[in-house]
């Protein structure tokens, strides 16, 4: 018995066994095959007997010996009835397939014909439409840039990962609910721009969009310990409608290349308000991000962050990464003490009564834009009072004195400002209320350095003791800051060019072997061992003892940049890093302190 022989007897069995079973045409097998070929016989089984058991949607009763089973629906699962609908002809008792594109009937008995009429008929389709394989290379006419010139042709490839990244990307960033996924609408826009799209369902896209959320964390988190030098936090703590606590905690920083990022690291909901409670969630943050650099932490003016950072500042102890024992870490919101002495300075019955019914004053600063322009137009308030009776009248049914004159105009501007500066000398009045690193940040601006400040000062107390008092505590401060720094830094930077110990120090570190006698001496920069020679050259050049300048000497000793637009502060202490290294660390601190803005928005 041959192979085929084997097959057909087999088949044949269970045609007996099952007289309802869907029986194979041995004929029409036997007449395709030829010679030992055997693809020929896996060709048939294809197109015949899979198909066959695919059939259309057909109910078939499966009979046995003793019970009927209940039928089940054999549905068309070959991907070619795609393109076809199914229907019986009448005139020839013959299942046939018509052709959604052009209309053409083809015979598509599953027993007799299989789906290989199908396939033939489709792919010679004229009016089918153009599909693209998956893999094939398409030319793209969008400019793109390579290297120092543009390719107005470049090779595109669809990609169905990077295509559900970029739909992702858009739900997030233009604040798209994620239903919109399953609109008619922008499924049939899809289908028309980009048909090899398989347009995800909603939950496939939350899931899509969690998984990002989780590798741009990841990614964000080891760019921070790579790259960060000190961490500004500001954070600000709310109460919905729901009465539900929220917290918000923001990052700022300066990386290695001098570029200012600002990252919201979390937004949470709170126990409550009180001062650990705020303190815990902010340790928790910190803790799950790898966050122990802090520089300062920036709140709003109340009695509840007091207490939060004083409980900071211990943790902060406990990491070995405070700065002073954490003498910078509380930053007062400016913006909020801003908000504060204005709104002092509209406590005013009358003038608060009807700032409140102008529907447009909602913000301070609109109200301050809205007061000044009315200052500015004082003459056509006058003008009104000669031109137009009902003004006049108006303002004489008024409570208060009738139609202001010079006078009112100067008293309600010398009110409003004594107010507002007994509110501003509460917060801002004395040097011990003032976060110092609000100074040291003009100071380490090339444009004004310590000469500036010291020219404010004067400007503002007159050359007082308290002028004096001011300078001095400034400039005690800063050197204290700087040498916390070298302490902590100064080892690891022995070798940067600029730092002591290098090549661009005006005394070199490096000792002669020829003379075997050596002393060490402690200097001002570091421990460093000097060889006789070198010690009667600094003799020389700069007398007894003389010391070798430090990076903060040299900075405020050149003179200040001049002043012109579009002054980029970052580029410049970019350039000059290998200059001054300490100071790179230093500085990324204070400006990225003084650069904050806080979560929340001022309102009267």
């Amino acid at each position: 018995m041959s192979n085929y022989d084997g097959i057909g007897s087999h088949s044949q069995t269970q045609s007996n066994s099952s007289p309802n079973a869907q029986t194979v045409d041995m004929d029409g097998l036997n007449d395709q095959v030829s010679g030992d070929r055997l693809e020929n016989v896996e060709h048939y089984f294809e197109d015949n007997v899979d198909v066959e058991l695919e059939g259309g949607d057909e109910e078939e009763d499966i009979v046995g010996d003793s019970k009927k089973r209940k039928k089940r629906v054999v549905t068309s699962r070959s991907p070619w009835w795609d393109h076809y609908t199914k229907f019986q002809c009448e005139k020839d008792n013959v299942q046939k397939a018509r052709c959604k594109y052009c209309g053409r009937e083809i015979k598509a008995d599953p027993k007799a014909h299989g789906t290989r009429p199908l396939k033939n008929h489709y792919e010679s389709c004229k009016k089918k439409p153009q599909e693209i394989t998956r893999n094939q290379n398409q030319l793209s006419f969008v400019p793109t840039r390579m290297g120092d010139r543009d390719a107005p042709l470049v090779n595109w490839r669809f990609d169905q990962d990077k295509t559900r990244e970029a739909l992702c990307h858009m739900l997030v960033v233009d604040e798209l609910p994620f239903k919109l996924v399953e609109h008619s609408g922008f499924r049939h826009f899809l289908s028309v721009a980009c048909p090899m799209f398989a347009i995800p369902s909603r939950r496939t896209i939350t899931k899509d969009i969690f998984n990002v959320y989780v590798s741009e964390r990841a990614r964000l988190k080891s760019f921070i310990k790579e790259h960060a030098q000190r961490v500004c936090i500001t954070t600000d703590t709310w109460t919905s409608i729901q009465r539900v606590n929220y917290m918000c905690l923001t990052a700022h920083f300066i990386d290695d290349d001098w570029k200012l990022h600002k990252r919201i690291l979390n937004f949470c909901p709170i126990i409550g308000h009180k001062s650990e409670e705020i303190g815990k969630g902010v340790e928790k943050c910190l803790l799950d991000w790898g966050i122990d650099r802090v520089f300062s932490i920036t709140v709003d003016n109340a009695s509840s962050n007091d207490g939060a950072i004083a409980y900071l500042k211990k943790k902060f102890d406990n990491w070995g990464q405070n700065i002073l024992g954490g003498r910078y870490v509380h930053m007062r919101c400016m913006a909020h003490i801003v908000n504060l002495v204005v709104q002092d300075g509209l406590k005013g019955k009358d003038e608060h009564e009807a700032i409140s019914r102008i529907r447009g004053a909602i913000r301070w600063n609109s109200t301050y834009l809205m007061l000044e322009t009315a200052i500015s137009l004082k003459r056509a308030f006058d003008a009104y009072e000669d031109v137009d009776l009902a003004y006049k009248n108006d303002l004489l049914r008024q409570p208060f004195d009738g139609i202001p004159t010079d006078y009112d105009w100067e008293r309600a501007k010398v009110l409003m400002a004594r107010k507002m500066k007994e509110k501003y000398d509460k917060y801002w009045g004395s040097i011990e209320r003032i976060n110092m690193i609000l100074y040291y940040a003009v100071i380490l601006d090339p444009r004004h350095k310590l000469e500036f400040l010291e020219f404010t000062f004067d400007k503002l107390y007159g050359g007082t003791e308290k002028c004096d008092v001011m300078k001095e505590q400034v400039r005690d401060g800063l050197h204290e800051l700087f040498n916390d720094y070298k302490l902590r830094y100064g080892h690891s930077l022995q070798g940067t060019p600029g730092s002591p110990g290098s090549s661009f120090s005006r005394v070199s570190s490096s000792s002669s072997s020829s003379v075997g006698t050596s002393m060490q001496f402690l200097d001002h920069e570091a421990t460093r061992t000097f060889t006789i020679e070198q010690e009667f050259s600094m003799y020389k050049t700069g007398g007894k003892g003389d010391r070798v300048k430090s990076e903060l000497e040299k900075y405020l000793s050149e003179d200040v940049e001049m002043h012109r637009d579009k002054f980029d502060i970052l580029n410049w202490w970019k350039v000059n890093t290998l200059r001054f290294p300490i100071l790179f660390k230093n500085g990324s601190g204070c400006i990225g302190s003084s650069s904050l803005n806080c979560c929340f928005r001022i309102r009267i």
